[in-house]
């Protein structure tokens, strides 16, 4: 997993290993070397009524929103997946 800090990124696929459940994908799209849309695929087994993944969503939701990017989260159990991806990305000004 990359993440972007102090203008560039950091490679932390090693800690974030340790820690993501399976079933949970996350993805970061830059545009040039901005970061611009962050997609957030949520399971269903892990995210319906789990207080815990509902405290850790806020916070990633919170992290995205203090750096003004979108983070669009796509549950495991919906569908037209790439369209939403396409809408998102068309709002961007980039």
């Amino acid at each position: 997993m990359l993440v972007w800090k102090d203008g560039r990124f950091v490679d932390k696929t090693r800690e974030a290993s340790s820690w993501r459940p399976a079933g949970n994908g996350r993805i970061v799209i830059v545009y040039g070397t901005r970061p611009v849309l962050g997609i957030e695929v949520d399971g269903f087994k892990y995210h319906e009524n789990n207080p815990e993944q509902l405290r850790r969503d806020a916070l990633k939701d919170g992290i995205f929103a203090a750096h003004r990017m979108p983070l669009l989260r796509l549950p495991t159990t919906g569908s037209a997946e790439a369209a939403r991806i396409r809408a998102e990305l068309d709002r961007i000004d980039m």
